[in-house]
């Protein structure tokens, strides 16, 4: 009898992992009008070496999915703020940290995370996993989609 109640224990507690894990992120890390000015200059500025699906090219990495997903789950959105307007791009002037935080949400966009009422600030230490799934959203976002979302 001790060992089925174990069993049942066990079984329950890997039900609660597993549901847990499949959760949407949160909601929260930037804002609607954020991601709409990323994207634009995320087009402009970006898509020439990261490619238009944000997949990468040759030494251009992928900025969606796993393969960003397992580089950033990690770290905070304040790093990647900090990493894009430290590092990009690789020759020429480097970024403004507007640009870069306008560009963090439209990735963080780009990775299942959802908008918020409050914007993406330099100082957001959440880590992006806890924002974002690594999953595109179902319809990708459209850069003349209206600013407060809905």
């Amino acid at each position: 009898m001790k060992r089925i109640a174990f069993y049942l224990a066990t079984a329950a507690t890997l039900s609660v992992a597993v549901t847990s894990g499949q959760q949407p992120p949160a909601g929260g890390g930037y804002t609607a009008a954020q991601a709409v000015d990323g994207r634009a200059a995320y087009e402009g500025m970006c898509a020439g070496c990261h490619m238009p699906d944000l997949r990468g090219n040759n030494e251009a990495s992928a900025l969606t999915g796993v393969s960003f997903l397992n580089t950033w789950r990690t770290r905070t959105a304040r790093e990647l703020i900090q990493f894009i307007q430290t590092s990009m791009p690789p020759a020429g002037p480097r970024l403004t940290v507007d640009q870069a935080v306008v560009l963090s949400a439209y990735i963080l966009q780009a990775n299942g995370a959802r908008a918020g009422a409050q914007p993406l600030t330099p100082a957001n230490a959440t880590a992006i996993g806890a924002l974002a799934s690594g999953q595109a959203p179902a319809a990708p976002p459209s850069a003349d989609a209206p600013a407060g979302g809905a």
